[in-house]
């Protein structure tokens, strides 16, 4: 995730990153921790909006609003998230 997080982050045509994670296996906390390390170790600038359903989803949305890390955004709804993602692009 970190990896694919840096080459879209450096990718000029790339304006906002859309993460979407369905499932029970992937632990959503875990991924929150990755993304956010990627972000700090990496300077990512672009923004990062996240639609995490899975295993430790509210407890992901938490990590996230008590990190203080800028630009990354936790919606539930796809839809939102799309709507979202496309409006950040736009900026």
């Amino acid at each position: 995730m970190i990896e694919a997080l840096r080459i879209l982050n450096n990718d000029p045509e790339v304006k906002s990153i859309l993460v979407n994670i369905f499932g029970g296996i992937l632990r959503c906390d875990l991924l929150v921790g990755a993304i956010i390390k990627a972000k700090q170790k990496y300077n990512l600038s672009k923004n990062i909006i996240l639609r995490l359903k899975g295993t430790n989803s509210e407890k992901a949305s938490e990590i996230i609003k008590t990190s203080n890390v800028k630009n990354i955004q936790f919606i539930q709804d796809l839809d939102k998230a799309a709507r979202v993602s496309v409006e950040c692009a736009k900026i």
